[in-house]
């Protein structure tokens, strides 16, 4: 690779990503030593920064199914176990498509959203013992998944236009529902016990295949 190229690694005029964060909440003491809580948390992730497929000849992108260097192929999916057949588009690049290079810059169409309410409820330690909760019932959605390899540049976003392919929806790590009890205890001698509890629900599943392209459709075919 030319020197050159590894200028444009890191493209010019890149941003760090951003998050547009609301929160709201209210605790009330209803009794004494006991209080019940209710917060609102929305939160959105842009600016995103992954690598992307870059032109080093003209420094334009081309990861989008827009950019005229891929060609569309629909095929059926057949039926399995529950799942219908459906019809699925898939893009592959074209022959004089540039060559897939990857530089690191701010993908416009990246994001990650959070939606969430959660209701407290917490007997502070009085009379020997402690004990509290909560219920989260919350929405985690996207097309940029959150987790550590993610965050770090390494989610292959635009490195081909599939990435637009039934990418968008609940994020991997979406928990609709978790469900949290925490208690302490004072016993004799001078001992305590305690205990956690936690329960989560709703992870998201699906069908998942793997194509590949045709003959003659391939990059260089």
């Amino acid at each position: 690779m030319l020197p050159s190229y590894w200028r444009i690694k890191i493209s010019k005029g890149i941003k760090c990503p951003y998050s547009d964060e609301i929160l709201i909440g209210i605790d009330h003491e209803l009794l004494p030593n006991f209080k019940v809580g209710l917060s609102y948390q929305y939160n959105k992730k842009s600016n995103i920064v992954d690598g992307a497929l870059l032109n080093p000849d003209t420094g334009k992108s081309f990861y989008r199914p827009d950019s005229g260097y891929w060609v569309s192929f629909t095929p059926t999916v057949p039926a399995l176990d529950i799942f219908p057949a459906q019809k699925i588009t898939m893009y592959f690049a074209k022959a004089d498509a540039p060559s897939m290079f990857l530089s690191l810059m701010n993908i416009p169409d990246a994001y990650r959203k959070y939606s969430g309410l959660e209701l407290t409820v917490e007997k502070r330690m009085s009379n020997g013992w402690q004990l509290g909760g909560s219920v989260d019932i919350s929405k985690s959605w996207g097309n940029h998944q959150g987790d550590y390899v993610n965050i770090h540049g390494l989610a292959a976003t635009g490195n081909n236009a599939n990435w637009f392919v039934n990418n968008d929806g609940r994020l991997n790590d979406d928990k609709p529902l978790v469900i949290k009890i925490f208690g302490v205890f004072n016993l004799p001698f001078g001992l305590m016990a305690s205990f956690f509890y936690h329960y989560y629900d709703g992870s998201p599943w699906g069908e998942n295949r793997d194509h590949h392209s045709a003959h003659g459709l391939g990059n260089g075919q």
